[in-house]
């Protein structure tokens, strides 16, 4: 069925002959509907077939007695990049034959993390009571398990024997790696879920007190942007003759056009683009509201460009990934793939993320005199005070300002 994929003619009699051929097989076949590439085809039977034939030198041909063999299997590689290889296509296959019943869950599931319902009820807190988005309680309550891991490794297995310089010593292991905003932010996290565990009755103190906060200021750092220049300078940087590239550079040129965030260029459905009335619409803004721009000319061709050799896949999203089973991009790799393009052009790319290129366009609509609330509607605020953040630095005006000082100390 599969016998193109195999480098060599004996490889089709290698599986036959194996104990787990059948399933290795039925495998293949999987992996080959979901997009992968001849050569993952190939270097996932090799890895079986020799996991297959160490199994059944230790005396075992049970589907069932496969997870517990892993570890000695894969301790055999000296290599680490061949062992990461090994690794993923067993645990790969694992999963397949769990999801098929064939192999009965549980043999490679991790377990559950620390004071697990405790999470639980804090996530359906947020979403019942607070009414946060997927996205935010997501990010909350894996905080949240961060720290509940943490008390776990200090010996503590109640709430209640949790101290305050417990606390405390979590908040100052967390926060060398971090900025003042980062860590304000995390910390406020942290207070609203010890207040929550107080309220709750998991906690016999309210330990949201232990929480304090590094001091910030308001507008104390002015947003990194990119001029006009710099970002024509980025886009000529991607090589559009390959699939990643008219894919990167569609992502790019949205992001500077329109000035949206990054989560909002990964998750554009094919349907937002109305191409009969050159439309582009965003919805599910962060501020709740949707908006829709003009589907430029440049923007429409590159979008073109990347769905015409766009990878068959079933997602509506717009954006996917290169690399079988081709699912939806994310942000982090959107953020990757920028700062490989700023690289290129020898741009800095420390703390740079999709939000300079948000930064870039509101800076520029600023420079050519629109009116605030012209800018807050174009990026889809609703707080014109967040629309000022955007806008601290006035390069121009400031240079006019110096110039003028100069003339009079003159």
């Amino acid at each position: 069925m599969l016998r193109s994929v195999y480098k060599f003619p004996t490889w089709p009699e290698r599986v036959r002959e194996c104990w787990l051929g059948e399933s290795i097989e039925n495998f293949l076949v999987h992996l080959k509907a979901q997009g992968y590439s001849k050569l993952s085809l190939r270097n996932g039977a090799r890895s079986l077939l020799s996991y297959a034939s160490f199994v059944q030198d230790k005396g075992s041909c049970r589907i069932a007695d496969l997870p517990k063999w892993t570890g000695q299997y894969i301790a055999r590689y000296s290599n680490r990049h061949s062992r990461s290889s090994a690794l993923g296509a067993i645990n790969h296959f694992i999963r397949y034959l769990q999801k098929e019943g064939i192999l009965p869950p549980g043999g490679s599931e991790r377990p559950p993390p620390p004071f697990s319902p405790v999470v639980a009820e804090y996530e359906q807190f947020l979403q019942q009571c607070r009414g946060l988005q997927a996205d935010t309680i997501a990010r909350r309550t894996r905080y949240c398990g961060k720290f509940l891991q943490y008390i776990r490794n200090t010996g503590a297995v109640r709430l209640r024997a949790v101290k305050y310089h417990v606390v405390q010593a979590f908040i100052l292991s967390e926060g060398t790696p971090y900025s003042r905003k980062t860590m304000c932010d995390r910390c406020s996290t942290l207070r609203q879920f010890l207040s929550y565990l107080h309220s709750a009755g998991q906690t016999s103190v309210d330990l949201s007190r232990a929480v304090i906060a590094p001091t910030t200021y308001r507008h104390d750092r002015c947003p990194r942007f990119l001029t006009r220049k710099e970002v024509e300078t980025v886009l000529a940087a991607v090589d559009r003759r390959t699939r990643h590239g008219r894919r990167d550079y569609a992502m790019l040129l949205l992001l500077a056009t329109y000035g949206l965030r990054g989560i909002e260029a990964v998750r554009l459905g094919l349907d937002d683009i109305d191409w009969r009335a050159e439309r582009i619409h965003i919805r599910g803004r962060k501020a709740g509201n949707s908006s829709a721009y003009p589907l430029t000319a440049a923007v429409g061709n590159a979008l073109l460009m990347y769905l015409k050799g766009r990878p068959d896949s079933p997602c509506r999203r717009v954006f996917v990934t290169h690399c079988a089973p081709h699912g939806p991009m994310q942000t982090g790799t959107l953020t990757y793939w920028l700062q490989k393009h700023l690289r290129r052009t020898g741009l800095p790319t420390e703390g740079v993320g999709t939000h300079v290129f948000r930064y870039s366009c509101a800076q520029r609509l600023f420079e050519a005199d629109s009116p605030l609330k012209l800018i807050g509607d174009y990026l889809g605020h609703r707080d014109l005070n967040t629309t000022q953040r955007y806008i601290k630095s006035d390069v121009g005006h400031l240079r006019e300002v110096a110039l003028s000082l100069e003339e009079d100390l003159i």
